[in-house]
């Protein structure tokens, strides 16, 4: 469907004279674009020029959001595979912590893609454009692809592979390990959601099958799988040349940033432009990059010389990172500049794509059918991108109940491939002509006069499910996109580590001091001593300190950190430390599963015989119950959305009903209660809101009363003052 918003979006007249400037390798500046219309603009460049876009942003910019949004308006409806990310390191290259390993799957994931040409949009924030990287044919001259029934003594294998990076452990359960057992290798590549485990039956290689880390035990079969390289930088003395023999049996993997580059020649390194074919240069508000890059080249300075006091052997920062004129010539001299707000600098061609923000509704449905109807009289096209199918089929049925014709149309398949459980009545059809993938169509009642194919689409209105940061609007092309940001003014909150911007990893870790306490799950409480580098048989490798009790001392790989936490106790309170191999912490844990195991008894006899009594069935959620949570201003987390179905399902259940709803501050347990609360409302019920203080009452009276305002709901506060 949004590739009907990108072909609108191509007729602006002054896009054609784009486009004959990019072509004839000119620099043109873009001028005036606001929301997902900037990425419909690249969407649309992109496919026409057919060369891939190298995309640098500011650090202050909201990379996630274009992402979000390029990947929404790619034309093969491949895009989160086809639109990549390169996030930075994340950490102090010189320091001791290494970046979240998250960052490193997805970098991997990403030169992988890039080397193979398998990249149309590439979006990296300054910083990483300026790192020094090994060189794409080294990269794919390292990988090794290795099929079932292929001859490959294990002992070569083995030497590849720790040439191309992995570390050799006894069991693999981390990102860029490998485990040999016998006749069984075990090895976890970056591109790859499981570990691969390699069975021989001597020099053959009888099977290949993915196994869960957790359990160690096996799980499908795969005919063949690719294994790149473990690191961006490693030691490599030669390129690969794709023969498993010719490499080097030596299974160290020097970790740290700079450990490929020692010994290798300055005209040897690659930066990650030198990843794409030919690419186009879109700059993101070009004028933040000096200043931005004179602000990293003094903290580089700082770690450099913070390095050198330390008694590091630390390698010069002009070895680690380029510079944007490098990066620059490495990918020709046309560039796209990308700004805001115009400025005349008499160097370039400059174009203003002006677009309006898309009207804001939070919530109000009435005054979004009265806009649709307005704009539909006109003759407008309207796309409403929602970013759930249910999201979607509740918008679609809001505005039919308006009486407004509208259209209904949802993916059979996820954004990862998975096939969708659409349930929607009607005409099943496709974007034929626009290499979206195939969809399912349902039309509402008031909607006879529009067509089923989503081409036909001027003067309609359309539900659709697209994950969209924002929309826009262009009265000259009698365009409207919006997205449940301005129809219900939710904002997006996710989990997963921020791509674009160089937040350090486990930022709990990183404010630790010597003398900190911390737990660890299998030891017990002990003491932060340090973060130390110690050479072990398989190479360097970085530990945390913990000292126990009698001065023993524990050394925990980094990536292994999951295993302990912060201690939280008494404020003020020093805890005692526990003894490395003693028995205190085992019995403290052993009594507390006792305890716990006698809760449980107590309380299974006492759900069994809650089990016998009936108690009311609240009825299914109302019309009203949709808008109102339709209408929350953030995007539900998957706790969220999990609390609420369960404690609904236990309101609509017969039995007598008793949650416990846990979370920690600011995850959205307000939200759950209010909606619970506002079901019960609904069937007529009143509901109590007890709380520990007078101030939280008082807040939560607020907050009720805000939220429910636009319903008739009667909220009053009862207390003591």
């Amino acid at each position: 469907m949004l590739q009907t918003v990108v072909s609108i979006v191509s007729k602006h007249p002054d896009l054609a004279r784009v486009l004959r400037a990019i072509e004839g390798r000119r620099t043109v500046v873009l001028e005036g674009l606001v929301g997902s219309y900037r990425a419909a603009v690249l969407a649309h460049i992109q496919e026409t020029v057919g060369r891939p876009l190298a995309v640098v942003l500011p650090e202050r910019f909201d990379g996630e959001a274009l992402l979000l949004d390029l990947r929404a308006f790619h034309r093969t409806g491949d895009g989160r595979r086809r639109v990549v990310a390169f996030p930075p390191l994340g950490v102090d290259p010189y320091g001791a912590l290494a970046p979240h390993p998250d960052h490193i799957r997805e970098r991997i994931q990403t030169l992988d893609r890039c080397a193979r040409n398998k990249v149309d949009i590439l979006l990296a924030p300054m910083l990483s454009w300026l790192e020094y990287l090994q060189p794409p044919q080294h990269f794919l001259g390292s990988t090794l692809t290795i099929a079932a029934g292929n001859d490959l003594p294990l002992e070569e294998l083995v030497g590849a592979l720790g040439s191309a990076g992995y570390q050799r452990h006894s069991l693999v359960e981390s990102l860029g390990e490998m485990a040999v057992r016998g006749g069984i290798v075990d090895v976890f590549p970056a591109t790859s959601e499981y570990p691969i485990r390699l069975e021989y039956f001597g020099d053959e290689i009888e099977s290949i099958r993915e196994f869960n880390p957790r359990d160690q035990r096996s799980l499908r079969s795969i005919e063949f799988v690719e294994l790149p390289p473990a690191r961006e930088h490693f030691e490599l003395a030669a390129p690969w040349t794709g023969n498993i023999s010719e490499g080097s049996e030596s299974n160290q993997s020097p970790q740290g940033r700079c450990s490929w580059l020692e010994g290798e020649e300055a005209s040897s390194r690659a930066v990650l432009a030198d990843y794409l074919a030919d690419p186009l240069w879109v700059e993101i508000e070009p004028e933040l990059f000096t200043e931005e890059e004179a602000r990293w080249g003094n903290h580089l300075d700082e770690y450099y010389h913070r390095a050198l006091a330390a008694g590091r052997d630390a390698k010069p920062p002009d070895d680690l990172y380029s510079n944007l004129a490098e990066g620059l010539r490495r990918t020709g001299r046309d560039r796209l500049l990308m700004r805001d707000l115009a400025t005349e600098d008499g160097t370039s061609e400059a174009f203003r794509l002006i677009a309006q923000p898309a009207a804001a509704f939070q919530g109000r449905m009435a005054d979004l059918a009265e806009n649709v109807s307005k704009s539909l009289a006109t003759g407008d096209s309207i796309f409403l991108a929602m970013n759930r199918p249910a999201s979607a089929r509740r918008l679609a049925g809001v505005l039919e109940e308006y009486g407004i014709p509208t259209a209904l149309f949802l993916p059979d398949k996820d954004p990862d491939g998975r096939q969708m459980n659409s349930r929607v009545k009607g005409r099943s059809g496709s974007d034929e002509g626009t290499g979206e993938a195939k969809g399912f169509l349902a039309v509402s009642e008031n909607a006879d006069r529009i067509e089923q194919q989503p081409n036909n689409a001027p003067g309609n209105c359309w539900v659709i499910c697209a994950d969209l940061s924002s929309g826009f609007r262009l009265p000259d092309q009698s365009l409207w996109l919006g997205t449940d940001t301005e129809i219900f003014g939710r904002t997006r909150v996710r989990g997963r580590p921020r791509r674009f911007h160089g937040d350090s990893f486990r930022a709990d870790f990183r404010n630790l001091v010597p003398g900190d306490s911390i737990v660890h799950v299998e030891h017990g409480i002990g003491k932060f001593v340090a973060v130390r580098t110690l050479d072990i048989e398989d190479g360097t490798s970085e530990f945390m300190e913990i000292q126990y009790r009698d001065q023993d001392r524990l050394y925990l790989p980094l990536d292994q950190l999951h295993l302990v936490q912060r201690y939280h106790g008494v404020e003020g309170a020093t805890p005692k430390l526990d003894k490395l191999g003693g028995t205190a912490w085992g019995n403290i844990k052993r009594r507390v599963k006792k305890e716990l195991r006698e809760m449980a008894s107590e309380l299974l006899e006492l759900y069994a015989a809650r089990k016998t009594i009936k108690g009311h069935a609240f009825g299914e959620d109302s019309p009203w119950q949709t808008e109102m949570e339709d209408a929350f201003e953030f995007e539900e987390t998957p706790g969220q959305i999990n609390a609420i179905g369960e404690i609904k399902a236990g309101m609509e259940d017969t039995k007598p009903m008793d949650h416990l709803l846990c979370g920690d501050v600011g995850y959205g347990k307000t939200e759950v209660a209010m909606r619970a609360a506002f079901k019960a409302v609904m069937d007529g019920k009143q509901v109590a809101v007890l709380t520990p203080t007078t101030v939280l009452a008082y807040q939560h009276a607020m907050t009720f009363a805000a939220r429910l305002q636009a319903f008739p709901v009667k909220v009053e506060l009862l207390s003591r003052f």
